[in-house]
């Protein structure tokens, strides 16, 4: 699920997700100069294939233009800070390094546990960028109403629009020039108007 706030342009692309898991993937433009940001969700269950999903997922991201910035983030249920990794457990560490990270330049920017229990701590929600240079600040919230911690990043990723501003420049104001305009105006014609726009247009 991704919520998306109101007033900002942004598409679906159900032709990138993954069949091997849940995911949603969105993409809106930047600025004016018409460049892609697309923001990439994923919801990987613990039941479900890990290197399928990687597989999947690797072709996905190799078919995406080279000058896309990407966001790539969710629930991918690989501890990344365990320091008991099994065969089983270094393998999948091994496959988002070597099918995620490296070939797509992107980097992994959560260092911190995601999933907090009683008994144990993992790092198991990720979060991927490929554009470092625009990233502001990233963090893990920890919520009281879940188990798994909130990530997030803050990115200079729009540009604010240009504003023109109209205004009356008063260098060559003469005080008698505009008493003299103001007794040429009808005044009447203009109290006989109904509304403010229709009497300042006169």
């Amino acid at each position: 699920m991704a919520y998306i706030g109101d007033g900002i342009p942004y598409r679906p692309r159900p032709d990138l997700s993954t069949s091997s898991t849940r995911s949603h993937v969105l993409s809106k433009y930047l600025g004016l100069k018409k460049k892609k940001l697309l923001i990439w969700t994923i919801n990987h269950a613990p039941d479900l294939n890990m290197e399928t999903l990687i597989q999947d997922l690797d072709t996905s991201l190799s078919a995406l233009p080279e000058n896309i910035e990407l966001i790539l983030l969710g629930d991918f249920n690989v501890n990344l800070i365990d320091s008991n990794l099994n065969n089983d457990k270094a393998m999948k560490c091994k496959l988002i390094q070597v099918h995620v990270t490296n070939p797509h330049k992107l980097d992994q920017l959560i260092n911190k546990p995601t999933w907090i229990t009683e008994r144990s701590s993992a790092l198991i929600d990720l979060l991927f960028s490929n554009t470092m240079h625009r990233v502001t600040d990233h963090k893990v919230i920890h919520l009281t109403i879940s188990d798994h911690s909130m990530i997030f990043l803050s990115s200079g990723v729009t540009k604010a629009p240009k504003k023109t501003i109209e205004y009356c420049s008063f260098k060559n104001y003469s005080k008698e020039d505009f008493v003299n305009d103001l007794k040429d105006v009808d005044w009447e014609s203009i109290a006989n108007k109904e509304d403010v726009d229709s009497a300042i247009s006169t």
